[in-house]
């Protein structure tokens, strides 16, 4: 029945068959005769909205220069971007240069021989947009590198990217560092500032070099306690480690010169030491009283016996307890 129905125009749509295109929303009338000129009216409500049409299509790039072999991607870009029918058609001029492999809305180029070749992308409402190629002989590799640099936990990489043909090599591995060395980090106290040497290893055991790193020492580094040493890394490498070292507290030097170990009793000695400059509170005791005492710094014999001095330097910022004992025979 649909094969006998003439196609009718009217001003915004037209009928062919069974297929109604249209341009815009309203509420159209249609009038069709059959073979025996019956006429039918129809009476069709368009729902939709106005169809949007390209304006342009815009490749990312109009020329393109590359070696054989070398594969470039080229992006299209549709105007205005809400556009009703969206599908493009790919043509090249001479397939035997370049190679077109469509993927969404990429087209991916593969040189193949030397020559000069255009490719072209179409609407459906005929706007256009081309490209023109250049295809030259393969030459020798141009790498110009650029550095991915290790970190303290992952290792960096020298990429080599060749700018004829794009060709990409890791050219190296750097290997990232992993701990700091000191040539001590156990010190004793001598009034002296400790600054001690560095050595940073990375994870293939190998030493780094001192040209890619700085040290920072924590202030003082002389009294006892713990300091900080950090490694700031440059160069080929980023981040940076912290190890620490040490200065203990020193020994003080302690000698009683005085009394003797023999005295009368009755007798009075004063106490007298040898110790190091610096060196802590000096304390006295004995260990029985009524043999002897200590008044006024000095030791007083009252009975016959043994008895034993004891002399104590206390504790300080930088030297430990230090003490001292003799016996002493009053007679």
């Amino acid at each position: 029945m649909y094969r006998n129905w003439r196609c009718v125009c009217v001003s915004d749509f037209f009928f062919s068959r069974i297929h109604i295109f249209y341009l815009k929303k309203g509420t159209y009338y249609i009038n069709l005769n059959n073979t025996s000129d019956k006429e039918t009216e129809y009476n069709i409500k368009v729902e939709n909205e106005e169809l949007v049409d390209i304006d342009s299509i815009n490749l990312d790039s109009n020329y393109i220069e590359i070696e054989e072999g070398v594969k470039k991607a080229v992006k299209y870009t549709i105007n205005p971007d809400n556009a009703t029918f969206t599908s493009v058609d790919w043509k090249v001029s001479d397939t035997s240069i370049v190679s077109l492999g469509y993927v969404g809305n990429v087209m991916n180029i593969e040189a193949l021989k030397e020559g000069e070749c255009d490719i072209t992308v179409t609407a459906k409402n005929g706007k256009k947009a081309v490209c023109h190629i250049v295809v030259k002989k393969a030459g020798d590799h141009k790498y110009d590198s650029t550095i991915e640099k290790a970190s303290t936990s992952k290792d960096g990489k020298i990429i080599d990217k060749c700018s004829r043909c794009g060709d990409v090599k890791v050219a190296q591995i750097i290997s990232h560092p992993t701990k700091v060395v000191l040539n001590n980090s156990n010190f004793v106290y001598d009034g002296k500032v400790k600054t001690p040497t560095v050595t940073v290893t990375s994870a293939d055991g190998k030493t780094v070099d001192s040209s890619n790193y700085d040290i920072s020492y924590a202030n003082g580094r002389k009294d006892a306690g713990t300091y900080d040493v950090k490694v700031t890394f440059k160069g080929n490498y980023t981040g940076s480690l912290t190890t620490k070292f040490t200065i203990a507290k020193a020994n003080q030097s302690l000698k009683i010169k005085s009394p003797k170990k023999k005295m009368k009793v009755g007798a009075k000695a004063k106490i007298k030491i040898k110790a190091n400059k610096g060196h802590g509170k000096v304390t006295y005791k004995v260990s029985n009283k009524k043999i002897a005492k200590i008044k006024k710094g000095k030791l007083v014999a009252l009975k016959k016996g043994k008895v034993k001095l004891t002399v104590t330097l206390k504790a300080t910022k930088n030297y430990k307890q230090k003490k001292v004992t003799i016996t002493i025979k009053v007679k």
